[in-house]
C-alpha cells in the first residue's frame, strides 16, 4: 500500500491552545502568594516553598491554630513586612514532641494489641 496512512498522521504542529478560562484561571492562581498555594507540586510557587521549606496546608475550617504559623494565625512565622525568612524553631520543636508522644502512643497501643492477640491464642489452644 502506497501513499499516506490514516494511521501514521504526524500530530498537529503549531501554538498549544488553550481555553480562555483555563488561561485566565493559571495567569490569576500566578499572582497568589505561595504562601495561599497548597498544592505541593505547583511549579509557579515550587521554588519559594523549597527555597523557605515550608508546603503551605489548607486551613481547617473552623480551627484557629494553623500550622506552622506563628502566634496569631495570621502572621506568618517570619513576621509581618520581613523580607528574609525565618524559621519558626518553636513551632518544630511542639511539631517533633506532638510526633515523639503520637509514637509512644502508637507503640503502647502495639503492645497491648500484640498482649491480646497472645491471651487470645492462649485461649484457643487450651
Amino acid at each position: 500500500m502506497t501513499g499516506p496512512s490514516r494511521f501514521n498522521k504526524e500530530p498537529p504542529t503549531g501554538p498549544k491552545i488553550t481555553s480562555g478560562v483555563h488561561q485566565k484561571k493559571k495567569e490569576q492562581h500566578g499572582r497568589t502568594h505561595w504562601t495561599k498555594c497548597y498544592r505541593d507540586g505547583c511549579w509557579q510557587h515550587k521554588e519559594e516553598k523549597t527555597k523557605n521549606h515550608y508546603y503551605p496546608r489548607r486551613p481547617i475550617p473552623g480551627d484557629k491554630k494553623v500550622r506552622g504559623w506563628g502566634k496569631d494565625a495570621r502572621t506568618p512565622p517570619w513576621g509581618e513586612g520581613s523580607e528574609k525568612t525565618q524559621p519558626d524553631i518553636e513551632a518544630y520543636q511542639r511539631q517533633i514532641q506532638e510526633l515523639l508522644e503520637e509514637r509512644d502512643r502508637n507503640r503502647k497501643a502495639i503492645t497491648d494489641l500484640e498482649t491480646n492477640v497472645g491471651n487470645q491464642r492462649r485461649t484457643i489452644a487450651s
